[in-house]
């Protein structure tokens, strides 16, 4: 009895190391690509139907040496495909109480520059994560055939220094939208047993 549960013990401190060790190799592929040398103002994408709403979060990544006080993000869309709603200050903008504006100008031809400002208060920083929500309908005309839209993201930063000094090594990754006729359906996995 005492052979079979020492086995059973062993059994379950390996499947318990390999399960930590897997994790952690995981950790590390996952967090590589995110290490950056400086600070990025990121768009995310999103996918759904003709007549839709989609959501695009605007994620800032700073290192622990550099502080922002204020960020714009200057995203060209398509206006013929895409209409800007609003925009929502996200949890990391809502933890300094960062004023977070949004603005929209139609250029020549199909497009337009939505220009997203988070501004935190004068002397303070605004801490890494989500500073803003941007909600675009999807016009109904649009074909559904899987076409992916290009969000263009221009970024600028400045520190939160007074008087504030722009922060040069700021990067934007472009976000997307992609217009499909089967976007994929979410469903809560507890719900659903």
């Amino acid at each position: 009895m005492e052979v079979t549960m020492n086995r059973l013990v062993l059994g379950k401190s390996l499947v318990l190391v390999a399960f930590v060790a897997s994790a952690l190799m995981c950790g590390q592929v996952v967090a590589s690509p995110q290490e950056s040398a400086g600070p990025s103002l990121d768009l995310s994408s999103d996918i759904e139907g003709p007549g839709w709403e989609v959501t695009i979060t605007v994620n800032l990544r700073i290192p622990e040496d550099v502080r922002v006080g204020k960020a714009i993000s200057e995203i060209t869309y398509p206006n013929k495909t895409l209409e800007f709603i609003e925009a929502i200050r996200g949890l990391s903008a809502e933890a300094v109480e960062a004023k977070v504006t949004a603005v929209t100008e139609a250029l020549d031809g199909d497009s337009s520059i939505l220009r997203v400002t988070i501004a935190a208060k004068e002397g303070e920083s605004i801490p890494q994560g989500i500073v803003a929500d941007l909600r675009f309908k999807i016009f109904e005309e649009v074909p559904a055939d899987d076409t992916t839209v290009p969000l263009i993201n221009q970024v600028f930063a400045w520190s939160d220094e007074i008087p504030p000094i722009p922060i040069e090594s700021i990067t934007g990754e472009d976000g997307a939208v992609t217009i499909s006729s089967n976007p994929p359906v979410f469903a809560c996995f507890f719900y659903m047993h």
